[in-house]
């Protein structure tokens, strides 16, 4: 059976140079292309026809008596920043907006839970940006060997980094503000250069930013912000132990001199009392709506196949769709990636693919070919299914269901975003899925969504599997082990820098 593919950059550097000791070389970094803004612009996620139902969504705020801001103008008060707001196509607030940014302004530690697609980037890029252009005599850094950033944001992914840094950059255009990136697979030489040129904002993946921590090339005694983007991946088995060594970095300020963020649209008990270690005691928990949940403006449908059948029904639904809608296919292992995406070619479906063993170069050209409809499928393994935002991706097709429910709900969140509609196929085996009936039982109910016939017995009538605690998901959280792979190893070790 093949590992699965769940993770993309840890510190484990054990293949950050050469390879694995018993495996092929490493394939040499590259050096990517600037980033085009007005392009970027372009391919923007429109608000949906079901925007205005994010005022009637709940939100509870754990720890502190918070007003909710109705206007981006209350607090953003520079002029540059509000004309990027309006030009990046940011209408109205979401309600993770409404209750973060005061939050922030207020000096608060934080939790922000809220569905995909709902805005939490914005959330928290805009009052850093704002608190950096209110330093007086900011300095440039502009040559430096060591940068000091001000803010720092992590993400698990090199594409959800990368997504996070040209966000950054469209809302601070045209300022003094410098936005940087590192992550794995390009070229330290060329990653070096850039940081040269000045850093407030650093968007990094764990592995490379622990590189350049080592080499003395990035500092961390200036820093204001620490912002964890899918908070509990980074806090989570996998990646707990090196988070500490992190926080207690020798130039990290002390919880009192920093404010340390974490958002994701799942947080589980677990993973809340582990991040409790890194804030200060009187953080405050955001929840819009039921932590974990569904997003309710995606239709889940499910089809019982077994696995033999699955090529011979995926190719079925992708004929029967638009030719112009995007679709996203998971898959749970990066080798069945690479298959589903070689047999839709050869059945003459224009398809392209990421998973933690393409080369950097191919894994952003298949994102930009996607990206601008060049290919209308993505496969890809689970490395893409947190915090991407793809444009007008009309489906998600789970070919392989995965290993728990809050990467369900992670997969299925890249359709459907900010009021848009979507809709979620899902490859239902009894053979190899019957441990998540119940929790599908219960998300598909609580979402207001049709339960599929063959769910009625559960998990007995498929003999076999466990109830995995999902009532007290949404209550209290359940363990997330999604970063534990089909063969007992860590998959944080899918691909190390």
């Amino acid at each position: 059976m093949f590992a699965d593919d769940n993770q993309d950059e840890s510190f484990d550097n054990s293949q950050s140079r050469g390879g694995p000791p018993d495996g092929p070389p490493a394939l040499p970094a590259f050096r990517p292309e600037e980033v085009d803004l007005d392009q970027e612009e372009q391919l923007k996620i429109g608000q949906g026809i079901n925007f205005d139902r994010y005022d009637q969504i709940d939100v509870e705020v754990k720890g502190a008596d918070l007003k909710p801001i109705s206007e981006f103008k209350e607090l953003i008060t520079s002029d540059l920043l509000n004309k990027n707001i309006e030009r990046a196509g940011y209408k109205k607030l979401t309600p993770i907006q409404r209750y973060t940014i005061p939050a922030m302004a207020a000096g608060h530690d934080l939790v922000g839970c809220a569905q995909t697609g709902s805005g939490k980037t914005a959330a928290f890029l805009l009052p850093v940006l704002q608190t950096i252009l209110n330093i007086r005599d900011l300095p440039s850094q502009y040559g430096e060997e060591c940068q000091r950033p001000y803010c720092i944001v992590i993400a698990p992914t090199r594409e959800l980094a990368k997504q996070t840094y040209v966000e950054a950059l469209k809302l601070s255009r045209d300022s003094v503000i410098k936005c940087q990136y590192i992550y794995g697979g390009i070229q330290t030489g060329y990653l070096r250069a850039q940081l040269s040129k000045g850093c407030h904002v650093l968007i990094s993946t764990p592995g490379r930013l622990k590189d350049f921590l080592e080499r003395r090339w990035i500092s961390l005694e200036n820093l204001k912000y620490i912002i964890l983007d899918e908070g509990d991946r980074l806090i989570d088995q996998g990646f707990v132990v090196d988070m500490r060594v992190l926080f207690t970095h020798p130039t990290m300020p002390p919880k009192s001199e920093r404010q340390t963020l974490f958002f994701s649209a799942t947080f589980q008990n677990d993973a809340q009392q582990v991040a409790k270690e890194f804030m200060k005691s009187d953080y405050i928990f955001i929840t819009v709506g039921m932590v974990g949940a569904a997003n309710q403006d995606v239709k889940q449908e499910f089809i019982q196949v077994e696995r033999s059948q699955k090529k011979r029904e995926l190719l079925k639904i992708l004929k029967q769709l638009n030719p112009n809608d995007k679709v996203i296919v998971f898959t749970q292992t990066k080798a069945t990636a690479d298959i589903i995406s070689g047999y839709l070619t050869q059945m003459g479906v224009p398809c392209t693919s990421i998973h933690g063993d393409r080369h950097q170069s191919q894994r952003e050209e298949a994102l930009n070919h996607f990206k601008r409809g060049i290919r209308k499928c993505l496969v890809a393994s689970p490395v893409g299914e947190r915090g991407l935002d793809l444009p007008e991706v009309s489906t998600v097709i789970n070919y392989d269901m995965p290993n728990e429910l809050d990467e369900y709900v992670h997969r299925i969140g890249r359709t459907g975003r900010i009021g848009n509609t979507g809709r979620a196929i899902s490859f239902f085996d009894p053979q190899h899925d019957s441990r998540l009936i119940n929790d599908l039982t219960r998300a598909l109910k609580q979402a207001q969504q049709e339960v599929p016939d063959f769910f009625s017995g559960g998990i007995a009538s498929f003999g076999g599997g466990n109830d995995g605690g999902f009532d007290n998901e949404f209550e209290s959280g359940g363990f997330d082990k999604e970063n534990t792979s089909s063969n007992g190893n860590s998959a944080a070790t899918e691909e190390a820098w």
